[in-house]
């Protein structure tokens, strides 16, 4: 996306501002190969005048590059199912790919924006605005509540379910943004009359009045034991969100928010100073593997003698090959000791014609008595061949 892609004001010169921006950043990019899209527009509304000089301009992308896909309005807060998100490479149109768009569509209600001062009615929108992209749109920006619910993670099992492939295009989990740590950066490099040093030098003191008021000297050694806390634990939560993603083969692409904290947002893999958060390398490289198994139970919670749905889902991102592969499912109690076991054989499919093999494959679904000794159980899947 270019710099104009988000929140460019109305004005006389909106149309030559937005395609200076777009035609730039194509001649500077094109020659990467690492670029596999562009973006024209980041959660754009149907009242913003930016939305039709937008659609107007992909002849303007593919006389400078016909050879990749062009995403409309990222998140499509425009709500308008009778334009299609997507133009193919070689393509002159949006095409209707995703979720419910069609030419024949209904057109969504917008939602418009609030004024910010309300927290309740902020609230209701984004309810609003949640409840139309389950139902509906094929380009998402969703963002779960954590810890994660039941009711959310079914949204992202299920999302598309009833419709064409769904994008993903923003998703992600935040945790507490390090004040300690960035502001002894500033004060070791000396620039802390920068407006982010004294950002973060307020965020700082905001911090250690809340540290002492509610005595969190009391539960952790360090303020900086505080914040490692919350990076592990926005870490795990991660790992946990792509496993819910990667289970539905519906979802034919995502994109995780963000690679880098910014200095209010605390979504990034990486600590505002470029570091990589503790436990998070290790996580993506879980939720990310090619193949992994997608692991499930609900409830969560159970007291000895009642049942919980097991559930296993294969995510294969065209690693493993079309055949038959034996699998074991085991279930251990607290004192891992194994009590429940079975043993199945999924069948990977070939691909035939245009129609691709699956994104994720359901192995194992059942309700199981939960029993052995009290504590925390462990689900477990793997190959009988011994292949990861």
């Amino acid at each position: 996306e270019s710099g104009a892609a988000w929140e460019l004001r109305d004005s006389p010169q909106l149309r030559q501002r937005f395609e200076d921006s777009t035609r730039q950043m194509i001649l500077r990019d094109r020659n990467h190969p690492s670029i596999v899209m562009w973006g024209l527009l980041n959660e754009t509304q149907s009242v913003d005048r930016l939305l039709g000089v937008a659609l107007e301009s992909l002849p303007l992308v593919r006389h400078l590059d016909p050879t990749r896909l062009v995403m409309l309005n990222s998140g499509r807060f425009d709500y308008d199912l009778r334009t299609g998100s997507l133009s193919n490479p070689g393509r002159a149109d949006w095409q209707h790919l995703l979720g419910a768009e069609g030419p024949d569509a209904v057109e969504a209600p917008t939602v418009p924006w609030d004024d910010g001062n309300n927290a309740q009615a902020r609230r209701m929108i984004q309810n609003k605005r949640r409840a139309m992209n389950r139902l509906l749109m094929g380009d998402l920006h969703h963002y779960a509540d954590f810890p994660l619910q039941a009711e959310a993670r079914r949204f992202f099992r299920e999302v598309g379910a009833e419709t064409k492939p769904v994008f993903l295009s923003e998703f992600g989990r935040g945790s507490a943004i390090d004040v300690v740590s960035m502001y002894e950066f500033y004060e070791k490099n000396d620039p802390t009359q920068l407006e982010t040093a004294v950002f973060v030098k307020k965020g700082l003191d905001l911090f250690m009045q809340h540290w002492n008021d509610y005595g969190l000297d009391q539960i952790f050694g360090h303020p900086k034991d505080f914040f490692r806390r919350s990076m592990v634990r926005s870490a795990r939560d991660r790992r946990e969100l792509i496993n819910a993603i990667r289970s539905n083969p519906k979802i034919a692409g995502f994109s995780n928010v963000a690679l880098s904290e910014r200095i209010m947002i605390g979504q990034g893999l990486l600590t505002l100073d470029g570091k990589v958060k503790p436990e998070m390398k290790e996580a993506m490289r879980d939720a990310l593997a090619p193949v992994r198994f997608c692991l499930f139970t609900e409830p969560i919670s159970v007291y000895t003698g009642s049942t919980s749905r097991l559930e296993v889902v294969l995510a294969n991102a065209d690693a493993l090959s079309p055949g038959e592969y034996p699998i074991t499912i085991k279930l251990r109690d607290g004192a891992s000791k194994v009590i429940f076991e079975k043993k199945t054989t999924l069948t990977v499919p070939s691909s035939q014609g245009a129609s691709e093999t699956p994104l994720a494959l359901p192995v194992f679904n059942e309700e199981v008595l939960i029993g052995g000794q009290e504590g925390n159980c462990e689900l477990s899947a793997a190959f009988m061949d011994g292949r990861e």
